[in-house]
Order: structure tokens, then C-alpha cells, then sequence
């Protein structure tokens, strides 16, 4: 009886082994998962908020040609997802504000709504690698030539399998899932930064509208988020 339980347990740990490897073989990619991202705020130009009590952390869901980047904050006072159709080509702004719920529905190749567009950046590629939550990441200098923006440093992988990840984001000439990266939402500049990678199903009604959501205008989505950081 011993014997048959040490044979069972060889070889659950031996599956274990190969499950836990299998994403070390060369050319294996994630095509499925959650990426969790630590917030820094760099800079804060807003009139009345501190951003001790902003949000934290960014997470991205990932599935096929679906991204979804969500954030909430002020102890769950609001929720901000971002849902990007990478075949289309299109974002989608979801905002919770307590019982509050509204959704704009961009247009294709339309930069996310509230984030700045980031317009004359240059992208430097380099030869530079990093390890970040296991995956090798190259480094890309971003700068700002004929704008008075400063320049930053990113890191993005190839070893997710998303298409095309950046089609709908100010980074589009990066092919790969960025692990390190700055944005600027209204007056706040933030710095993403990745600290865990989880390989797992997503379900497809993530990267849905429910249907408790009012669609409103760009503008209108602009204001009520404008009005939440002054």
C-alpha cells in the first residue's frame, strides 16, 4: 500500500515539474492571464488630492485579441476600466462612481479616453534585457523632442501572446506587453510597474459592457473624471 501511494505521489510531482517548466521552453509564450501592476506617482498637479490616497495598482486581464486595464480607488469610491478590442481596434472607457455607472465607446484607432495621447514621442529601441516576474523584457528610451515632457525608460515583453498589444495605446510602435511604463491621467503622471504575472482562463464576459452601464459622450466621461481629480 505504501509502495502504490510513493508510485502515485512520483508521479503527481513529476506532472507538477513538467506543468511548472513548460513555460521555460524556448518560443512557449502566456496567452492567457492577469498582469499586476504597482502604481508610482511621479508628479501631481492636481488642486485637492493627495496621492497617498490614490489608487495602487493596475490590473490587465488579457485573452485573445481582448485587453482589459482597470484601477479602482478611493476605498472602491470608483472603478476605471479601459477594454481594448486589438481587432478592431477600439477602447472602451467603463467609470463606476459609487452606484454610478457609464461607459464611451471609442473609435477605431481612438486613443484611450483621459489619457494623454503622448503626441511626439520617439522610441528608442535598445539591446538591453531585464528579468521582470520571469520573463525577459527589452528596454525602449522614450522621449519628447519638440515637447517639454520628460523622457522615461520602458520595458516590454514578447513572451505573452498578445497581438499587436499597443495598437490602441500612445505605444503602438512597441510590439509587446509593456512590464514598465509611465502614462499621465489628467495631472497625475503615474509609473506602472509590474510585480506579478498569473497564466490562467479568463472568462469572455470580462471584456463585455454589462448591461447596468449608461452610454454617455467623450465629453461627458472627461468632465466626470476631471471633476474626481480636482
Amino acid at each position: 500500500m505504501l509502495r502504490t501511494s510513493q508510485i502515485i505521489l512520483t508521479v503527481l510531482l513529476c506532472s507538477f515539474l513538467l506543468e511548472s517548466c513548460a513555460r521555460l521552453l524556448p518560443g512557449d509564450k502566456i496567452r492567457e492571464g492577469i498582469v499586476e501592476y504597482e502604481i508610482i506617482y511621479l508628479e501631481n498637479m492636481t488642486d485637492n488630492i493627495l496621492t497617498d490616497y490614490m489608487p495602487g495598482k493596475m490590473t490587465m486581464k488579457f485573452r485573445k485579441h481582448f485587453s482589459r486595464n482597470e484601477i479602482q480607488g478611493f476605498f472602491g469610491f470608483f472603478e476605471l476600466i479601459n477594454i481594448s478590442d486589438l481587432q478592431k481596434a477600439t477602447n472602451t472607457t467603463m467609470l463606476k462612481v459609487l452606484d454610478k455607472k457609464y461607459y464611451y465607446l471609442g473609435t477605431p484607432h481612438e486613443q484611450p479616453c483621459y489619457f494623454d495621447t503622448m503626441e511626439g514621442m520617439v522610441v528608442e529601441f535598445t539591446e538591453e534585457t531585464k528579468d521582470i516576474c520571469g520573463l525577459t523584457c527589452k528596454k525602449a528610451n522614450i522621449r519628447f523632442p519638440e515637447r517639454n515632457a520628460p523622457a522615461f525608460v520602458v520595458y516590454y515583453t514578447d513572451e505573452i501572446q498578445v497581438n499587436q498589444p499597443n495598437l490602441t495605446n500612445p505605444f503602438h510602435e512597441i510590439d509587446g506587453v509593456l512590464m514598465e511604463f509611465e502614462i499621465w491621467l489628467h495631472n497625475l503622471r503615474m509609473r506602472m510597474s509590474a510585480y506579478n504575472v498569473v497564466e490562467k482562463k479568463i472568462h469572455e464576459k470580462e471584456f463585455s459592457i454589462p448591461a447596468e452601464y449608461q452610454r454617455i459622450s467623450k465629453n461627458d466621461m472627461e468632465q466626470i473624471v476631471q471633476n474626481l481629480l480636482n
